[in-house]
């Protein structure tokens, strides 16, 4: 016979956001007097800080840099030296979306390039009037690997 405790139990919201990523939902599910299910689906790991540096070293001033994600930023400024972090103010810097920009603007940086309010998105960034003309410049993604 199931009670109404054993109903309540079973009654919950799957998060199946990373770990570290999970934390504000769960307190949401559960003011929302649900019980959240926690299995994180995907496991964000960071490529080694040498790598990072190695791969960061050829941004020169007037560059673009273009961040994908708050986790991209992360990865980054949690792993370059002093004198790479001051290179990278360098370049102009791009954010997809509001996180990505408040994260980078967190770490002290302007963010010269971002996507309009209506279109928080890859292609929105892609319509900004800075990224039109590229000519000579380059262009550095920072994101994941494995990506959508």
């Amino acid at each position: 016979m199931n009670t109404e405790a054993d109903s309540a139990d079973r009654n919950g919201v799957l998060i199946t956001r990373p770990a570290a990523q999970a934390e504000g939902i769960r307190l949401a599910v559960e003011k929302a007097g649900l019980k959240p299910w926690l299995f994180p689906c995907l496991e964000i790991s960071l490529n080694s800080a040498e790598r990072i540096n190695a791969a960061l070293r050829g941004v020169k001033a007037g560059d673009i840099l273009i961040f994908v994600s708050p986790n991209s930023v992360a990865g980054v400024f949690n792993a370059v030296d002093a004198g790479l972090r001051q290179q990278l103010r360098s370049a102009q810097l791009a954010a997809v979306g509001r996180r990505t920009q408040a994260a980078l603007e967190d770490e002290g940086l302007f963010v010269a390039i971002t996507p309009d309010k209506k279109h928080q998105n890859s292609e929105g960034l892609l319509q900004h009037e800075l990224l039109q003309d590229l000519e000579g410049r380059h262009v550095f993604i920072v994101r994941g690997q494995l990506g959508r």
